[in-house]
């Protein structure tokens, strides 16, 4: 039977018992009848639910407070284990490597609907009722891959993987929410996911080819069995009807977690009550929690009470009322909501632009996962929260004239404005009224952003006015005006329109409302009679990286008994530790130890400096600092615990006082001024008598020029899993390098080498970033498995990872130049400055100081600078010099230039240092192959290109082969996975290994007729022939008589750049690059590199800009909100990239050259079309003359530079 009321009727006589407590929990209880005596079961239904049911990828789950109430989605799916396809990078929705599709029903007035999210910001105990769906879940190299993996795959759409299955579930939710989306939607709607190795354009052309130019029909996509019903699923998005979903039970939600309370009620009366209730206690409103991935404040673990509000049904009422011509619109509708009521009212022939300008606004608020989630009142409680932050909703909300309900059981209407300065603790923002735009009404809104998309805005405002065009463009009423720091003047401009002059009229046209659909064209050589050498083939990770399959380090499965560990770090650089203290720390529950410098076993050393074979000898670097403080991020201690969330808490609570803090030296030309330098670290380089030279020639320039410095953004952490065996370690660590890793565990744990096992399979990106900063994560690790004797894993968060392990340095370049009258350089003088930090280990100066103008980045944008400043100094002509620019266009437009700038390259392929032991094993009961690598896969195609080259050497199908992993044990002593050369070496020396193989079966063959391979394999194997071999590729030392360079890579980027004078921002219009890879062992693979490596380098001189704290010496942008990689829109609109043809290079392996970093340096040519803008847009300012320039392009600089000034506003 069942209560009722609280009461329990007796089945047999009928008489009613008062239930003696209301339950806590749903169940089967037992009573005895008072009147009759009999014995009965009962089954009761608490009034409110203590735990949280969904399903993922079919599979139904519920969850209680055995989780934190501050666990997100993308935690507990992959604690769990549910989904390690689901990544995790910054915990900020700002890269999209966390995105997953759910189904729910958040107003159970409404059908449910479909979005695709950040699950990173998506709390656990909020996913009630819905269905869940994860890469894993649409398909699977198992069984079927879903098409949008396969096509991404076929595409080459991946390379390092990492961000892979954030791209497919963002398209399949969207094809999902948008069954007639546009190829326009599917490129705007990527905006929330980086990549940082392919460079987008492989990315977004697969996921335009999934959209067919009209009629789309995704059936074969998006139709699939209802993991709740079993039958087909009626659901298409928005119009689902639902009949299949889950959500069922809509009783409120009370948990108790420890310190906090949960809280989800389904009423306002619920709601205030509850509110009444929370009063003097830390209470969060919560309706979606995406403003945590920017303030970190709002964390869950913050608060006392939370009050989930996403399940009100009065919260997303969405209605007009045609009568009063009134919107009304419910706090916890989304942003996207929003916007679609914007579209809508856009399309109407009574709107004149106005609500389509709020729309192209809101666009570039977040991105498309966020949202689908953010909700406009969430935002606009930010702004009240805190002041600084640059909400556009705030813009839109004011320009709309919205009046805002707010407060408690008697709610209050006010202003915008008044809101912005009402004290909101224990209130609620309920709802938003609003009324359309008048017949005269003009709205204008404006963003300037660090990068085209997914940016808080530098300067951004929203303008309202009505004018009568007929009336001499007369302004009647009070115009409304919300901005942040911008001039009202360009609003002016666009009330005009064509009214205002042909040469100012472009003020009011913004860039990115224009920009067409990116396209690209890629050209090569290909010998289809030498396949698979030559051939454009798929990596052979594609289809495992697409479907989630692909295991990364942190995908590994926990250990019994295993450990987690993070670094406690500085928060002052240039000091002396005085004390760390640890005492609070090692009081939280599941805290095991605290590590310090004092914990070195004896006989062991506080480094983990780099392996001497390759580099020379290397000064001392701590694993924990025992002293003197190097840098702000420097590693003080580790806490060792047994969850992350018992590290994480107790890693805040340890303290470190400083002493003898002296102010930090954060540039150059700071460490420059006070003398500090490192010792030299090789001799000038003098051919000649330059200063004769410069000082006799027709003319002569001098000057300085700074590089800067980049992050490697690497979106796979820095990590490792160590675990102790039977006489030492083993680990997996995020390496470019295992022996050097190898090397600093042994140093610290004074464990011998031999009984040290480092391997790696896979890393999700690198790009120089993992070759040598791994060794202190590892070595932590191992000394914690050391002296716990348990396993120990540890992955940076995005903020430790940043600000530990280092970045692409600085460089300074003061020079003297002469030259002739036709700009030939007659001598030149340079003095190169490197920004090391505090070690001098990782220096890159030999490499290209004896060449300048051939090697590396600096030293490119170096001598493209030099080549500017001498066509200058000639008047411009550049053709004669350079060919730099090959025509200007835009003189005759005030607000907008043109400009297309050229810059080749020369770059060295430097193999004096490679060492790498490949080995080819054939197994004889089946022919397959397996190959080890001395090498790591790190997204570059080297296990595909080594996979080319073995099937091409045996003459078999290249999926006969496998590529195993790196592991020291396999093949020790090899070099780092670095300087482009790795994937061509490692080809060699497999190429060998199959020479001996042949050589070794070759008596057998020929003693055959016309053997299969499976024969071959067969007869020899029964005939006991080897059938393993091993090589060694090494390369000779400078010193022992090696050529420093055994070839040049050429290249030429021709690039288009239009600026927009007025904002700074710009657009790449078209880039054309021609790239000599000699011929190609894969032109596929190759293109890609081009094309991803052009793009680091486009952000390198663009969007990326370090920037630290002059008194701390801490680097203060350490997440995707503060540091700005490039999205999809910073990509060329038109990418053309051309592989040299006809042009084999005969000291190359197979005719070939590689193509990793070379093509990195071209990308300065964005910069100095950039730069020949800026000195057209200051000629029409009236300024001449030389002006100081220096990458990174920010925006702000940009604009800056163009020396834009209100008395220039003429219209």
């Amino acid at each position: 039977m069942e209560t009722k009321d609280s009461f329990i009727a007796c089945p047999v006589c009928k008489t009613t018992h008062v239930s003696p407590a209301v339950p806590k929990k749903d169940g089967t209880f037992a009573s005895t009848c008072v009147n009759c005596g009999h014995f009965f079961k009962f089954k009761s239904v608490a009034p409110y639910k203590s735990s949280v049911s969904f399903t993922v990828n079919g599979q139904a789950i519920t969850v209680g407070n055995e989780y934190s109430p501050s666990t997100m989605l993308a935690d507990y799916l992959r604690q769990s284990r549910v989904s390690m396809g689901t990544k995790v990078f910054c915990k900020q929705g700002g890269c999209g490597v966390c995105i997953v599709v759910a189904k729910m029903t958040l107003n159970p007035n409404d059908p449910p609907i479909t979005v695709n999210l950040n699950s990173c910001l998506c709390p656990l105990f909020m996913c009630d009722g819905w269905e869940i769906t994860t890469v894993e879940g649409i398909g699977s190299t198992k069984t079927t891959m879903n098409k949008v993996q396969s096509t991404l795959a076929d595409y080459g759409g991946t390379q390092c993987g990492y961000c892979s299955s954030g791209h497919v579930m963002n398209m399949y939710g969207l094809m999902q929410k948008y069954p007639n989306m546009t190829k326009k939607d599917a490129e705007d709607y990527f905006e929330g996911n980086i990549c940082r190795c392919t460079g987008y354009r492989p990315i977004l052309d697969a996921m335009k080819s999934m959209v067919p130019d009209s009629n789309p029909d995704i059936e074969d996509l998006s139709n699939r069995l209802c993991k709740t019903t079993g039958k087909r699923c009626t659901s298409s998005g928005r119009n689902c009807e639902g009949q299949c979903s889950s959500r069922n039970d809509t009783r409120s939600i009370k948990m108790v977690f420890g310190d906090t309370q949960w809280n989800k009620p389904t009423s306002m009366t619920d709601l205030y009550a509850m509110l009444a209730q929370t009063r003097g206690q830390k209470c969060r409103l919560l309706g979606s929690n995406t403003g945590t991935g920017y303030f970190d404040q709002e964390n869950i673990s913050n608060f006392d009470v939370v009050i989930d509000i996403s399940s009100i049904p009065d919260m997303y009422v969405n209605t007009y009322d045609a009568q009063t011509g009134t919107f009304t619109l419910g706090a916890c509708c989304s942003l996207t909501d929003l916007m679609e009521l914007f579209k809508t009212e856009a399309a109407k022939p009574t709107d004149n632009g106005n609500f389509d300008q709020l729309v192209k606004y809101l666009y570039r608020v977040a991105s498309s996962p966020i949202r689908n989630r953010g909700t406009w009142a969430g935002n606009l409680m930010m702004k009240n929260k805190y002041p600084s932050f640059p909400s556009d909703v705030f813009n839109i909300m004011t320009v709309l004239g919205a009046s805002l309900t707010t407060g408690q059981t008697a709610p209050e209407v006010i202003s915008c404005d008044a809101f912005f300065k009402t004290d909101m603790t224990g209130k609620c923002l309920s709802k938003a009224t609003f009324k359309g735009f008048g017949a005269n009404d003009i709205v204008a809104c404006f963003k300037v952003m660090p990068r085209s998309q997914n940016s808080l805005a530098l300067v951004n405002g929203a303008f309202r006015c009505s004018v009568d065009k007929t009336n001499g463009y007369m302004v009647s009423g009070k115009p409304v005006i919300s901005i942040g720091g911008i001039s009202d003047s360009f609003y002016f401009i666009h009330v005009l329109g064509d009214a205002v002059a042909f040469q100012y009229r472009s003020g009011f046209e913004v860039l990115h409302d224009t920009r067409p659909l990116s396209s690209g064209v890629q050209t090569y050589d290909t010998n289809k009679q030498e396949w698979p050498l030559n051939e454009p083939l798929k990596k052979i990770e594609a289809n495992i990286q697409c479907t989630g399959e692909a295991q990364y380090t942190d995908d590994l499965p926990a250990m019994p008994g295993q450990l987690y560990a993070k670094f406690v770090i500085s928060t002052q650089a240039n000091a002396t530790v005085q004390s760390i203290n640890t005492v609070e720390a090692m009081k939280v529950p599941g805290v095991v130890k605290v590590l310090t410098s004092f914990d070195i076993p004896a006989g062991a050393e506080n480094d983990v400096s780099l392996p001497t074979l390759f580099t020379g000898p290397s000064e001392k670097e701590e694993l924990f600092c025992s002293g003197k403080v190097m840098f702000c991020g420097q590693s003080l201690a580790l806490v060792v615990a047994e969850s992350q969330e018992a590290t994480e808490k107790a890693a805040k609570l340890v303290t470190c006082t400083y002493n003898s803090i002296q102010t930090p030296l954060v540039s150059i030309d700071a460490a420059i001024s006070a003398g500090s330098f490192a010792k030299k670290v090789m001799p000038d380089i003098v051919t000649g008598d330059p200063d004769q030279a410069i000082n006799s020639a027709p003319h002569n320039i001098n000057g300085s020029f700074h590089t800067p410095e980049q992050v490697h953004f690497h979106m796979e952490t820095q990590a490792t899993v160590c675990f102790p065996t039977e006489d030492g370690l083993e680990m997996v660590s995020t390496t470019q390098w295992p022996d050097s890793v190898q090397l600093a565990v042994h140093r610290v744990t004074g464990i011998p080498e031999k009984n040290i096992k480092v391997s790696v399979k896979r890393l999700g990106g690198a790009y120089g970033g993992k070759i040598t900063k791994n060794n202190i994560v590892a070595a932590a690790c191992g000394l914690a498995a050391k002296l716990t004797n348990r396993p120990v894993r540890m992955r940076l968060s995005i903020s430790d990872n940043l600000l530990m392990c280092g970045r692409r340095f600085p460089h300074r370049f003061d020079y003297k130049v002469g030259f002739d009258d036709n700009g030939k350089l007659l001598g030149i003088d340079v003095h190169v400055y490197e920004g090391l930090g505090y070690l001098e280990n990782e220096n890159i100066v030999p490499f290209f100081s004896g060449n300048i103008d051939s090697v590396t980045t600096p030293s490119a944008q170096f001598m493209e600078h030099v080549m500017e400043k001498v066509s200058n100094t000639l008047n411009g002509d550049a053709i004669a010099i350079k060919r730099a620019n090959l025509y200007m266009k835009g003189q005759d437009n005030r607000w907008k230039k043109k400009s297309l700038a050229v810059t080749p390259i020369k770059f060295g392929m430097s193999y004096n240092y490679s060492m790498y032991t490949m080995s080819v094993m054939i197994y004889g009961n089946d022919g397959t192959v397996s190959v080890t690598s001395g090498g790591v896969e790190c997204g570059q195609g080297l296990n595909t290109k080594v996979a080319q080259i073995v099937a091409y050497k045996l003459g078999i199908p290249v999926d006969m082969i496998s590529i195993k992993g790196n592991d020291t044990v396999k093949n020790p002593n090899n070099a780092s996975t670095g300087g482009s050369v790795t994937s061509e070496e490692c080809c060699k020396g497999a190429a060998k290994c199959c020479d001996e193989l042949i050589a070794n079966m070759k008596p057998i063959k020929d003693k055959m007729t016309d053997p299969t391979w499976m024969e071959l394999v067969t007869k020899c194997y029964q005939k006991m022939v080897v059938l393993k071999a091993e090589y060694t590729v090494a390369g000779t030392p400078v010193d022992e008589g090696g050529n420093p360079f055994k070839y040049f890579s050429y290249g030429t980027a021709c690039t288009e750049v239009e600026l927009d004078v007025l904002t700074g921002e710009y657009e790449i219009n078209r880039v054309d690059i021609v790239y000599d890879c000699g011929e190609s062992l894969n032109p596929a693979v190759d293109i890609g590199q081009v094309e991803g490596s052009f793009m680091m380098g486009i952000g390198n001189n663009t969007t990326e800009e370090v920037v630290y704290d002059p008194t701390t010496g801490k680097m203060i942008n350490y997440d995707t909100w503060g540091y700005h990689a490039p999205t999809n829109k910073d990509i060329p609109v038109d990418f053309r990239v051309h592989l040299l043809k006809n042009a084999p290079n005969p000291v190359g392996f197979l005719r070939s050259k590689a193509s990793g970093e070379p093509p990195l340096n071209m990308s300065c040519s964005v910069f100095y079309a950039l730069q020949n803008c800026i000195r057209e847009a200051r000629k029409d300012a009236g300024v001449t003359g030389d002006f100081v320039f220096e990458p990174p392009a920010t925006r702000d600089k940009v604009q800056e530079l163009c020396m834009v000034k209100p008395n220039q506003f003429v219209i």
